[in-house]
């Protein structure tokens, strides 16, 4: 995948490289190949260094119709490596490559970094002036690692969207708590996924935050250790939240109880000011047997979503 990336972006090959919808995607990925030999990733290994030296190379040579799209506002541009570890060798390569680079959107999955390489990784962020939404998945990270990289976040001008999926399994609260408090609202998307994130006894952090109503339109929550504390929690937030669209919840241990509480906060058949007064701008996706709340506010303009529950009432 390293050695036919690099030959399409020398070759022009506009067809591999631009999308359907116009995008720029350059994208190393080598699930085919951990998939045959029952790997978890595809290991560092000096015989490629050759290879990825092409790569970088390559990266800062685009062929002219490249340089075309990437001077196109409107039109997305992707960097992604996934099942690949990457180590200082081929970090240091792909370092100079990416200098002051172009790029909307860069994507890090299941890299296997050692803690020297993750000190890149801010620098990139901080070299990347048109970055608009940057993943981190499945890269354990310790939480001094975490909070260099989230103050680099967090302060980029034009970063809107961020995923840090199953990176800190074992210091998800403070994380969640940190992004909260430092600039979560910020973003229009944030996804923590799998990160073990478990909310001390009494804590009304979600609550909290959303009744705050940021300008934050997604998140993403699932495979954590939320409860139906939590889910009440958020169901208090979304009360007065008008922001939101989408919270997935999907994997976390909620039970009958927190369900109720989630879709009362969407529908309150009680009287008509009450419906009213529901939330009709958040969908929640969270699959269990007691209530499929994931139906509720499916339009995407709330007065039309709010119009159809009073409609509803009044036949």
């Amino acid at each position: 995948d390293i050695k036919a990336c690099t030959i399409r972006m020398r070759l022009g090959e506009e067809d591999q490289i631009v999308t359907s919808d116009g995008d720029i995607r350059l994208e190393v990925d080598a699930t085919h190949l951990i998939e045959e030999a029952n790997v978890d990733a595809l290991l560092h290994n000096d015989k490629l260094l050759p290879h990825w030296t092409e790569f970088a190379n390559a990266l800062i040579q685009y062929p002219p119709f490249v340089d075309h799209y990437l001077s196109h506002d409107d039109v997305n541009t992707v960097f992604q490596i996934s099942n690949i570890q990457l180590l200082e060798p081929v970090c240091q390569q792909l370092n100079r490559a990416l200098k002051n680079n172009r790029f909307k959107t860069i994507v890090f999955e299941n890299n296997h970094f050692h803690q020297a390489e993750l000190s890149w990784i801010p620098d990139l962020i901080d070299s990347t002036p048109k970055l608009e939404e940057f993943a981190y998945i499945d890269n354990v990270t310790t939480a001094p690692e975490f909070f260099r990289l989230w103050e680099t976040i967090k302060k980029h001008p034009s970063l809107e969207r961020v995923t840090l999926d199953n990176c800190f399994p074992t210091a998800g609260y403070s994380m969640l708590s940190s992004i909260i408090h430092e600039g979560l609202g910020e973003f229009t998307k944030i996804s923590l996924n799998d990160n073990s994130i478990e909310i001390p006894s009494g804590n009304n952090v979600f609550r909290d935050f959303l009744a705050s109503n940021p300008r934050l339109r997604e998140l993403h929550l699932e495979k954590n250790e939320l409860d139906d504390n939590d889910a009440n929690s958020i169901a208090q937030g979304l009360r007065t939240n008008t922001n939101l669209r989408q919270i997935y919840l999907d994997g976390n241990p909620i039970k009958a109880l927190g369900v109720c509480a989630l879709g009362n906060a969407l529908v309150n058949s009680s009287n008509l000011n009450t419906m009213s007064d529901c939330n009709h701008a958040c969908r929640i996706f969270f699959e269990n047997e007691f209530w499929d709340i994931s139906s509720i506010n499916t339009f995407s303009k709330p007065n039309m979503n709010r119009g159809g529950k009073l409609f509803q009432m009044l036949c």
